[in-house]
Parts: C-alpha cells; sequence; structure tokens
C-alpha cells in the first residue's frame, strides 16, 4: 500500500469514526434531553400533588387555630365567673366574720 493510499484510507476512517462519534453523541443528547423532561414532567407533578398537601395542612391549621382561641375564650369566660363567685363568697364570709365579731365583741 502506498503512503497515498494509507492516507486516504487513514482520513476515510477518520471520517467514519468521526460520523459515528457524532450520531452516537446526538443520540445520547437526544436521550439526556427526553430525561431531562420526563423528570421535569415528574417534578411538576410531584410539587403540585405537595402545593395541594400543603394548602390542606394551611386550611386544618386555620380551623385548629380557630378550635382552640373559642375554647380558650370559654376557659377565660369561666376563670372570670369562678373568680367572681369566690369573691362573692369571700365577701359573704367576711361580712359573717364581722357579724360574729361585733355580735361578741
Amino acid at each position: 500500500m502506498t503512503d497515498d493510499e494509507l492516507r486516504a484510507l487513514l482520513e476515510a476512517t477518520a471520517t467514519e469514526t468521526r460520523r459515528h462519534f457524532d450520531a452516537a453523541a446526538e443520540k445520547t443528547q437526544r436521550h439526556f434531553d427526553g430525561a431531562v423532561e420526563e423528570t421535569r414532567r415528574h417534578f411538576d407533578v410531584a410539587v403540585e400533588a405537595m402545593q395541594g398537601d400543603v394548602q390542606t395542612l394551611a386550611e386544618s391549621l386555620a380551623g385548629l387555630g380557630q378550635k382552640i382561641d373559642s375554647r380558650f375564650a370559654g376557659v377565660k369566660r369561666e376563670f372570670e365567673e369562678t373568680r367572681a363567685l369566690i369573691k362573692l363568697s369571700y365577701s359573704q364570709l367576711d361580712r359573717r366574720i364581722e357579724a360574729l365579731e361585733h355580735g361578741h365583741g
């Protein structure tokens, strides 16, 4: 084989190798792009589902907060009523003691 024939064979081999490499690189890029797009779709679906879960949780917490506020108001009212009754009882007890002290004094 002559130098020119060898050179032509090497160039043809290099060209063919480049074509195969380019085709493989393009196929890999298409596969990668498809995988990225599919992953993005799955991610978007997961985020959308989580947004719904977060919304439901926020609504539940708001309802729970309202129940706590309502219960706290009821407990506060009961405490104030109990304190008023205790004050009344102490006031009546104080008058009885004074009456006893003045009556026996």
